[in-house]
């Protein structure tokens, strides 16, 4: 079997490629189920000047979008189809939607900064665990001790103990009568 920093190049490039494919998939799975919206996702990862970089874009079905969208739509995802990896890495946006999409109606907005917000707080914690019963409560804390609520969102873990619970309640208490 063959080895040597090549094959460990081959092996990690192969392994981000099988991740990618499994992204692309499931992100294709989500749309279609969750949110029940005709998605398709181009994504390219790769580096520019010897610095990571990816680049994609997102094609969907708006949910006001008539009959006639499901054309369109194909339409679009062959135009799409049609880009290279590293032309989504190296072009900028207005480039790539006029090579892709000259012939089409196209409306480019300016740029908007993305950035990760998790709306979870200690706060909406408690309110959880307020609207819990007596019951439920006792038993999970007879069980562990304590209670973590974790965000699926963003991973904070937030952990409460029956003495803190139990000061929840008396202020709960004290602000309904």
């Amino acid at each position: 079997m063959p080895c040597g920093p090549d094959v460990e190049t081959n092996l990690a490039i192969s392994s981000a490629n099988h991740l990618k494919v499994r992204f692309i998939q499931q992100s294709h799975d989500y749309f279609k189920q969750a949110e029940q919206l005709q998605t398709r996702l181009f994504i390219h990862s790769g580096e520019i000047n010897g610095e990571p970089a990816a680049g994609g874009i997102l094609l969907q079905v708006l949910p006001s979008a008539g009959i006639e969208s499901q054309h369109q739509f194909d339409h679009l995802v062959q135009l799409t189809a049609t880009i290279k990896g590293e032309e989504l890495l190296t072009l900028e946006p207005k480039e790539i939607l006029h090579r892709l999409y000259h012939e089409e109606d196209v409306t480019l907005y300016d740029p908007q900064l993305v950035a990760f917000h998790c709306s979870c707080s200690k706060k909406r914690c408690e309110n959880i665990l307020l609207s819990l019963c007596d019951e439920d409560i006792e038993h999970i804390l007879h069980e562990r001790g304590e209670i973590d609520i974790e965000c699926e969102f963003c991973g904070a873990v937030y952990l409460f103990n029956k003495q803190y619970i139990e000061e929840l309640k008396r202020i709960k208490k004290q602000q309904i009568h």
